[in-house]
């Protein structure tokens, strides 16, 4: 007799895990499936200004890579640009690759100022659109 309590006890402690995984399983897929959807947030840019850019940059026709760092620097394709500089080698990017749309990489604790001149400069550049990348790194 004690060893048929003992099998009904172990048979009363056992728990199923199987639904627990498949709504782990559900859970997991629908993460991956919504993610690339959100990582990116496009805006239509109004058109820039017809202003010319005041001196030539070399460019290479690619991907355009902007970078906002918390205090103040402006990065494009990992060069550092000076303020005064943004504007023409945005310009001259957007000579080199007219069809390319600039990504924009924010450190959430930039200023909107900041944000909001960069911003004004590609489309100054004229650029039509923007995409601005606001998954975290």
């Amino acid at each position: 007799m004690k060893y048929i309590e003992d099998e009904q006890e172990d048979s009363e402690t056992l728990i199923n895990l199987t639904p627990l995984i498949d709504v782990v399983f559900v859970v997991l897929i629908v993460f991956i499936l919504i993610a690339p959807l959100v990582e990116i947030d496009s805006i239509k840019l109004a058109p820039g200004s017809t202003k010319t850019a005041e001196k030539p940059f070399t460019v290479e026709k690619g991907a355009i890579h902007i970078d906002l760092e918390k205090s103040g620097n402006v990065r494009i394709n990992k060069r550092d640009v000076e303020k005064s500089d943004l504007r023409p080698l945005l310009t001259a990017l957007f000579q080199a690759n007219q069809e390319g749309i600039p990504k924009l990489f924010c450190d959430k604790e930039v200023s909107f100022g900041t944000y909001q001149d960069v911003k004004n400069a590609i489309e100054d550049a004229g650029f039509s659109s923007l995409d601005i990348v606001v998954a975290p790194r």
